[in-house]
């Protein structure tokens, strides 16, 4: 029977509380390109003093990382409540609830209602699920953006380079069930056409490097956007 436990973080000597067999299959050991993400994360965006929206936030492992480095607010959105209980404990923690919010909700182009399909790891759902809140990125008016949000990412970027003002982009872009082939490079298109620098994390070749228009993407994997 699975019983929760607190592991080394991985990176900065944070602590991480895993609270679920999915979390412990997800961050325990944690993956060798995500402590390369996060270092390279923290050496070339600026965080501190920002407003910072972590949508799709999951347990905080990414969270965690972002709290380390002072902004001035970190809003963590997610449409599972329980995974806003156990980011908030992880932030606790390690002491970095300051200038925390927790949303329970789902990133969308429009504030209102919408479905998900009710999992720790889920996606929206359109009519079936769960209902939950859905928020745009202009509600919250954030300078940087992470987004792990299983395919809604090619709803709320648009709507976001639209209405809000962010300097920085941290794209977990999935390949999902878009109807587009290599959908992420469309999206990367979009971010490039709007005046940002591109990179991405090559898993393949274990480096951060810059992102080339025409890229063909593995399943998914992480895109950065600067201005």
């Amino acid at each position: 029977m699975f019983e929760p436990y607190i592991i080394q973080h991985g990176f900065k000597n944070l602590d991480f509380f895993i609270a679920t067999p999915l979390a412990r299959d997800w961050y325990d050991p944690p993956k060798g390109y995500a402590l390369l993400e996060y270092q390279w994360v923290i050496e070339n965006i600026p965080l501190k003093g920002k407003v910072i929206v972590d949508g799709g936030c999951h347990h905080g492992h990414y969270s965690l990382v972002l709290a380390k480095e002072h902004p001035r607010r970190l809003i963590m959105v997610d449409p599972h409540i329980q995974n806003l209980d156990v980011a908030e404990v992880n932030l606790f923690l390690n002491c970095l609830h300051k200038g925390m919010s927790l949303r329970c909700a789902a990133l969308w182009n429009q504030t209102g209602k919408i479905n998900y399909d009710g999992q720790s790891n889920g996606a929206i759902s359109f009519g079936e699920g769960i209902e939950i809140d859905s928020i745009r990125l202009a509600d919250l008016n954030p300078k940087v953006v992470k987004l792990d949000i299983e395919g809604a990412e090619y709803v709320v970027v648009p709507d976001g380079l639209a209405t809000c003002n962010v300097d920085s982009w941290i794209i977990e872009a999935h390949s999902g069930n878009q109807t587009e082939p290599n959908a992420q490079d469309h999206l990367a298109r979009l971010l490039k056409d709007d005046g940002y620098e591109l990179d991405w994390v090559n898993r393949e070749k274990m480096v951060v490097e810059r992102y080339k228009l025409g890229t063909i993407w593995p399943d998914h994997s992480t895109l950065f956007a600067r201005r």
